[in-house]
């Protein structure tokens, strides 16, 4: 260690510190953390003064120096270092700029909290330097009143009242929003005083950012308390209404992550106001997503309505594939409130809500999700209902067919009269059978087996008149007419591949994995052979024999035969609408 010490000096005065620090650290990570105890020790006896090596650290692309490594020494050393705060504080404020948007660029503000609360005098001094240059270090100021409030909470909470009435936005944005990142006593009145504070801040401000960060530390202060929800409440309630886009993010940020703490009271307020959250903010949507994916399937039906609200309100500007993590759970929830969604946004009608059915629907990809309507959600008594339901579930779903089946067949149990039975029959025959003869044939011969002898009955029916009008066309012959000629199926062939392919290449674009590896094509074989670099330094041979794999797709016949007719039948089918 004794050669490390010179090594580190000697670069210490001749300006190169951070070099020699970055060296080291690469030939002995294994003893980093040795090392950084060292460079402190160093530090605190005078010998460098890591604290203006790292001020002058730049996050440069041309630089040799790797800026969040070394960032990373000043981090563990920080807490530990003894240094004047003016400068401390200019080094943390200079680094965290350097890091720009990157994730990492906090991760300086907690060692520099250690920093702060080591010496009581260090809170005091940071907080005078804060208030005479707030341009410079007003990001600063939660840190030091985190660590102040381990010293001597009243003192700062005191401090931090005081300087919600700054003149100073910057200062008054972030004192209101330490207000909900100290740690407050349990059982202590003095948390009343921030809570007074934040309900003075809520009728005297209209800053955005301000009322975005009021909203953040009003929840803080509820779990720490768990009681005052009505207060809380009310201040997030004024808050939005005088707030936009900053405090609709703070209050969706609460919603997506905080929903399992939200009291009633409260939630309903943030449904209310979500509404408002513009289609364009993604961030926004996203934390709506992560809230309503909490929320609906628990079967809480205020998300359900609030949905259902946001997206017929915004129709022309999204869809529900924004909201992709509730898609994947109301997926797997297809037993229970999936089955509702289903009836109640098929007898809605709305085409927004009806295309969600159809995009929910199309994450089976290749396997089948069956569904079933919920007859809490329809008047299954009015056989008109019934076959509403049916054909909007053939127009929305018709290309995930087995889906569709499963509809219709689970509708045949309601169907209490001849009419709407044989209507039932005929939908699952002329619309899905008969254009997906394989995979409705077989699931509609699975089904016959299990179901009750009514609804067993209508699908046996369903089965013999897909055998008579198969046997009915077999029984026609060969029609010359109706058969292209074999060049002009060549060329449908060649033109189909071409589609196919591009397609292909469309997808390998936005692929994540393809465009981390090298892709390579083969024509013929039974394996692949690659060289790959061992632990010895050599060329080693690898093998790989090649397995067959395929997929299979099946098309609509119709489409071949009255392709307009049957998309003029599935358009009237989806924008059917039945009076409520």
């Amino acid at each position: 260690m004794d050669s490390f010490v010179v090594v580190i000096t000697n670069a210490y005065r001749d300006g190169k510190l951070l070099d020699a620090i970055q060296n080291k650290l690469r030939e002995n990570w294994e003893n980093h953390d040795t090392l950084i105890a060292e460079l402190t020790k160093l530090h605190n006896h005078r010998d460098i003064d890591l604290i203006a090596s790292f001020s002058v650290l730049k996050n440069s692309p041309t630089s040799q120096l790797d800026f969040f490594l070394l960032r990373n020494v000043l981090e563990k050393s920080l807490p530990k270092l003894d240094a004047p705060v003016s400068k401390t504080m200019n080094c943390v404020a200079n680094l965290v700029k350097e890091a720009g948007n990157d994730m990492m660029a906090g991760t300086l503000l907690p060692p520099f909290v250690d920093y702060c609360s080591a010496n009581p005098s260090r809170p005091k001094d940071a907080l005078k330097i804060i208030e005479n240059l707030p341009e410079e270090y007003a990001a600063l100021f939660t840190q030091v009143v985190i660590a102040g409030a381990r010293l001597d909470i009243e003192f700062f909470l005191d401090e931090i009242v005081r300087f919600s009435r700054h003149e100073n936005i910057e200062l008054r944005r972030n004192s209101v929003f330490s207000l909900g990142r100290i740690k407050y006593p349990e059982n202590s009145h003095i948390i009343e005083k921030a809570i007074i504070c934040l309900e003075i801040s809520v009728k005297n401000e209209t800053d955005d950012r301000l009322l975005g960060a009021l909203i953040d530390s009003a929840f803080n202060l509820y779990k720490q308390t768990q009681t005052q929800a009505e207060r809380i409440t009310n201040i997030v309630n004024k808050a939005l209404s005088k707030g936009d886009d900053y405090t609709l993010h703070a209050s969706s940020a609460i919603f997506g992550f905080g929903i399992k703490e939200l009291p009633d009271i409260l939630l309903d307020c943030l449904l209310s106001q979500l509404i408002r959250v513009k289609p364009e903010n993604k961030g926004s949507l996203d934390n709506i997503d992560y809230g309503l994916t909490e929320l609906i399937p628990r079967g809480n039906w205020k998300g359900v309505e609030f949905l259902e609200n946001f997206l017929l309100s915004n129709s022309e500007k999204l869809t529900i594939d924004v909201f992709d993590s509730l898609m994947r759970e109301l997926f797997k929830n297809q037993n229970n409130i999936l089955n509702r969604l289903v009836t109640r946004w098929f007898i809605m009608g709305d085409r927004i809500l009806c295309d969600g059915i159809s995009e929910i629907a199309k994450l089976a990809h290749e396997g089948n999700i069956q569904l079933a309507v919920a007859p809490s959600d329809f008047d299954h008594s009015q056989p008109i209902h019934i076959i509403f339901l049916a054909r909007k579930a053939i127009g929305y779903l018709f290309s995930t067919p087995v889906t569709a089946a499963s509809i219709l067949i689970s509708l045949m149990h309601y169907a209490s009269d001849k009419t709407t039975t044989e209507a039932l029959i005929n939908l699952l025959f002329d619309f899905l059978l008969i254009n997906y003869p394989g995979a409705i044939r077989k699931y509609v011969t699975e089904k016959t087996a299990i179901e009750s002898d009514g609804v067993k009955s209508s699908l046996e029916t369903v089965v013999k008149l897909s055998n008579e009008y198969f046997e009915n066309i077999k029984s026609t012959g060969i029609i010359p007419e109706l058969h292209p000629s074999q060049s002009q199926r060549d060329t449908y062939r060649r033109r189909f591949s071409k589609i196919i392919e591009q397609a292909m290449r469309d997808a390998q674009k936005e692929s994540v994995l393809l465009s981390l590896v090298s892709t390579s094509v083969l024509l013929y074989g039974r394996k692949s052979v690659n060289y790959a670099y061992g632990s010895d330094g050599q060329f080693n041979r690898m093998e790989f024999p090649l397995q067959p794999h395929s997929t299979e797709m099946e098309f609509p016949r119709v489409t071949n035969i009255d392709p307009f007719g049957l998309d003029y039948a599935l358009r009237v089918f989806r924008a059917e609408r039945i009076s409520q």
